[in-house]
């Protein structure tokens, strides 16, 4: 039920839902964490996305490929160059693969970006002046 909300980016549907399964004392799965971590991310939630991320590593789920894809995303459209690079180490630390990700580094304007082929369009994060 939580994916059905999320897929339809309900965000406060799919929130509605996790309050059952903590009254009801239903465990969670990696999977519904992982959901989660994508529908906080899609909508836009970052910080969220990364809550449901400690949580998830909290309750012994590792994030797989398409939930650091999402957080990966978020911070990008974000423009958050700190937690994009972050979640890039965190990502290869676990050993967790991104298949078919191109990242560029780019030099316009004497700026330093990173673009991911991950958005799309691509976005572009500042990461450093040129020079700093």
């Amino acid at each position: 039920m939580v994916r059905v909300h999320a897929d339809a980016s309900r965000k406060q549907q799919a929130l509605e839902t996790l309050k059952l399964f903590n009254k009801y004392d239903i465990p969670k799965s990696g999977s519904t964490y992982s959901t989660m971590v994508r529908l906080m991310a899609s909508t836009r939630s970052l910080d969220d996305a990364m809550m449901w991320k400690e949580q998830m590593l909290d309750a012994g789920f590792v994030p797989g490929p398409s939930t650091f894809g999402a957080l990966i995303r978020g911070a990008a459209r974000e423009q958050d160059a700190e937690s994009l690079v972050d979640l890039l180490e965190e990502r290869e630390q676990r050993g967790v693969s991104l298949p078919q990700v191109n990242y560029y580094f780019v030099s316009l304007f004497g700026l330093i970006f990173i673009a991911t082929a991950l958005c799309s369009p691509f976005n572009i994060i500042r990461l450093q002046s040129a020079g700093a």
